[in-house]
């Protein structure tokens, strides 16, 4: 039996005010994770379903508090309400995990479609959203990022779901997060941490970024020894 179908999920729409996001959106995905769609992503992957099963569940929690705490801003909420909004999610054409897993190509494409997104919602964020939530789920950098880009697709369909069922606005949205995103960060205190840094906080992740960062670390140690190699020299010629 599927690790994630141990839960009670109800599916009318008057329960779609449940107490917490996580709850809503984490239970929904967690019933699309069949024995199947799990099974299917392990071998695509390289792990074995019960190392799959936990893994999946600690990077969609983590998902979906970044996309809780991002979304709560207006501009947050905007670019998720814009991105929906241009794919025209809708519950009518909800991805099919059986037809997305039938073959390796349509697998890697799903989850080049996932990694787009995330950059589209998170921009210079997702990379340390990335360390972050593979780190927390003990994963390779390789097969973390590949479960995250999975799982992104899947996670905004269901939000576009509660957007049509709410019919909910850019504010609503922003609202709608704001009330839920203290249940989902308490997951990892880390997302928290990340969405209150300023731009200039941001890590750099880059090779030009790291370059740039070395240079001006080097440049700042010769600025010191090269005085003090120069009085060197001085003294000795002084001394002979």
């Amino acid at each position: 039996m599927c690790l994630f179908c141990n839960y009670s999920v109800i599916y009318s729409e008057s329960i779609f005010c449940i107490n917490t996001i996580e709850m809503n959106l984490t239970d929904n995905i967690k019933v699309a994770l069949s024995d199947v769609v799990v099974d299917k992503i392990s071998r695509f992957i390289g792990l074995s379903p019960l190392e799959t099963n936990p893994a999946l569940e600690e990077v969609l929690s983590g998902l979906l508090g970044g996309i809780a705490l991002n979304g709560s801003s207006i501009k947050g909420a905007e670019s998720i309400f814009d991105l929906i909004k241009e794919k025209k999610f809708n519950q009518s054409n909800s991805f099919n995990l059986d037809s997305v897993l039938e073959t390796k190509e349509k697998t890697s494409d799903f989850i080049n479609l996932g990694s787009t997104f995330l950059s589209f919602i998170f921009g210079n964020k997702q990379s340390e959203l990335e360390d972050i939530l593979i780190r927390k789920a003990g994963l390779s950098k390789p097969i973390g990022a590949k479960l995250l880009c999975f799982l992104t697709p899947i996670a905004l369909g269901k939000i576009a779901e509660i957007i049509n069922s709410k019919n909910l606005d850019t504010q609503g949205l922003s609202n709608f997060f704001t009330k839920e995103n203290k249940d989902l960060s308490k997951v990892n205190p880390e997302l928290r941490s990340l969405f209150s840094k300023t731009k200039s906080e941001i890590k750099i992740h880059s090779i030009e970024g790291y370059q740039s960062e070395h240079v001006k670390s080097s440049t700042g140690l010769w600025k010191w020894l090269f005085p003090v190699m120069a009085l060197l020299i001085l003294i000795w010629i002084l001394l002979r």
